[in-house]
């Protein structure tokens, strides 16, 4: 009878998650994910593969396969190269994630907590963005998957050697395959040596060994990885890359995001060489030294507030991918990671637990430095968040209600100040107040023209006379070149009820290109900043931009002056390379 029982009840879990995998499936199916075509994927990803299905040493050898980590495009060699294939591949690796999380979380408190975490990855409106595209991420998130799980497996295991050469192998695997965790081998041989030291029960000590030596089997793959690419690259690294997604992490005209949120275009240009990808060695070491220099340059406490702001959006979302003010992604994002760290916090007599706490410490720290996307903070730490929610979600729920209206009072509060964040916080523009901004061109009277005002806002406070009040620049063609043009508007005065902006740019050849932004917690007198990247760099002969204010009638408008400005710190910081990467042109 108790067999027949534990019978029927697995049945039970194991329908459950067959649901769970059925909607993964039907939401996979039906997102935009599934059909996006990257860049990355037709210009790095499969040509890679290929080469490397047509002559594997010579793929490994070849320069090209230095600028991506190797796992990357093995993966997809394995799959022959194909697209198709590569996202059933994914699809699969998906679905086969939903029961290794259940797994997971079962061994390490109940099965209630662990279908919670297996529901939350279904459900997940981010992961969808990480586990499915043809990029390095799905295999990425499955192989650091199997990492966390091999180490729920050490503990309940702890006479087993293969949960150890498991969790050395996969975390090898997932770091081959991208290499965020790539300086954490470091961190959890320190980590496991407190452990060990500070900890007095004997199950403690002896999961700290294990898992220290899982690192060291990871080292020791990793090690023949470095010492292949020194040798073949003088590169010694798992690929290249972090030379540009360190010089653009400290941009501080782009507040250090991917340059496109702020209607820019990556500058790299101005530093490399332009016989070579940026992604080349060389190219890549230029930019590294260019990136420390920026650093350098930054006084602590601007460069502490940098750091802080790349620490918020990581966490919390740019507002630049949000639309609601409430129900949003950064509303679930603040759920996760408060009930992530209520499990942490009930649970951290759990030596996994705590491994699992700094695994995604390290995770969020790794992006404060490195340029902002949105995919890579949610491939970075949303997996990590899920399973942890999920326990502290149960742990929750076992509490008492005062606890439980605690926690989600305090979930409400936060996801609230997101939104009021969301509403009153500055636009999300491109920032000119660098000493490495220059002025490009300014608009003198006889090139402005306007609509819909009482007057010339560039001289008096005028009234709006029309629900739409724009003002039109002709004739920049002759500004200075040399990057992105930035449009600066500088306000003096400017209605509070004015919510919405207007770009419309037009040129010879081209159909006219329209952008807006809204003005939600934009304050007067102040700059009003608009990257031209969308409207082609202002590349086009005969341009004219019209700048529109949606405003109710008879609103206030005084405007001081309208410029074009160039961000152009790579220049400068191309001056200060060492003779050893001076740039011959």
């Amino acid at each position: 009878m108790a067999d027949f029982i534990r019978t029927k009840n697995n049945i039970y879990w194991i329908s459950a998650l067959v649901l769970c995998c059925i909607y993964l499936m039907f939401k996979i199916l039906n997102s935009a994910d599934y059909t996006i075509d990257y860049p990355d994927t037709s210009t790095t990803y499969l040509p890679l593969a290929d080469f490397f299905l047509q002559d594997p040493l010579a793929a490994l050898r070849s320069e090209k396969a230095i600028t991506v980590a190797p796992g990357s495009y093995i993966y997809m060699a394995l799959l022959g190269a194909e697209k198709e294939n590569i996202l059933i591949a994914n699809m699969i690796l998906a679905i086969i994630s939903v029961f290794i999380i259940f797994d997971t979380v079962r061994r390490l408190f109940n099965k209630k907590s662990a279908l919670l975490a297996a529901l939350f990855y279904a459900v997940s409106p981010t992961l969808t963005e990480v586990v499915v595209p043809v990029l390095s991420e799905p295999p990425y998130v499955f192989f650091t998957l199997v990492w966390i799980w091999s180490l729920s497996l050490i503990y309940t295991y702890p006479d087993k050697r293969w949960p150890v050469v498991l969790s050395g192998v996969s975390l090898f695997l997932s770091i081959i395959t991208r290499g965020i965790f790539f300086y954490w081998t470091i961190a959890a041989l320190c980590i496991c040596a407190a452990m060990y030291f500070l900890a007095k029960r004997a199950d403690v000590k002896k999961f700290a060994v294990r898992v220290a030596f899982s690192h060291v089997i990871t080292a020791v793959g990793l090690s023949a990885v470095v010492v292949h690419n020194d040798y073949f690259f003088n590169t010694p690294m798992i690929a290249t890359g972090s030379g540009a997604a360190l010089y653009f992490g400290n941009d501080v005209v782009t507040h250090g995001y991917e340059p496109q949120y702020v209607g820019l275009l990556h500058q790299e240009w101005m530093i490399i060489d332009g016989k070579k990808s940026h992604l080349a060695p060389e190219n890549d070491a230029r930019l590294k030294y260019a990136a420390l220099e920026r650093v350098k340059d930054t006084p602590l406490k601007e460069l502490a507030i940098f750091y802080i702001n790349k620490l918020g959006v990581n966490l919390f979302f740019s507002k630049e991918h949000l639309n609601d003010y409430i129900l949003n992604k950064r509303t679930l994002r603040i759920s996760l990671i408060i009930l992530a760290l209520y499990g942490c916090f009930i649970l951290f007599h759990n030596p996994v637990v705590v491994m699992y706490f700094f695994i995604t410490a390290y995770a969020v720290a790794v992006l404060i430095p490195v340029m902002y996307n949105q995919r890579y903070s949610i491939g970075n730490i949303d997996l990590l968040l899920v399973i942890m929610a999920g326990m502290g979600t149960a742990v929750l729920f076992s509490k008492s209600f005062k606890t439980i209206v605690f926690v989600f009072t305090l979930i409400f509060l936060l996801s609230a100040i997101g939104g009021l964040h969301m509403a009153y916080s500055h636009p999300l523009v491109p920032n000119t107040s660098n000493r490495h901004v220059k002025m490009a061109l300014l608009a003198d009277e006889n090139s402005i023209g306007f609509n819909g005002l009482e007057g010339n806002p560039f001289i008096d406070t005028v009234h709006t006379i029309d629900n739409e009040a724009s003002i039109t620049w002709s004739s920049f063609d002759d500004r200075k070149k040399g990057g992105v043009p930035i449009l600066q508007i500088d306000i003096e005065t400017l209605d509070s009820r004015c919510r919405k902006v207007y770009f419309k740019y037009t040129a010879d050849g081209i159909a006219p290109r329209v952008e807006s932004l809204r003005l939600d917690g934009f304050n007067s007198p102040g700059l009003l900043n608009f990257g031209t990247q969308p409207f082609d760099r202002l590349g086009h002969k005969n341009g004219s931009i019209t700048v529109t204010f949606e405003c109710p009638i008879a609103t206030e408008m005084k405007f001081n002056s309208m410029a074009l400005y160039l961000s152009q710190a790579g220049r400068y910081y191309r001056e200060r390379l060492p003779e050893e990467l001076k740039v011959i042109r």
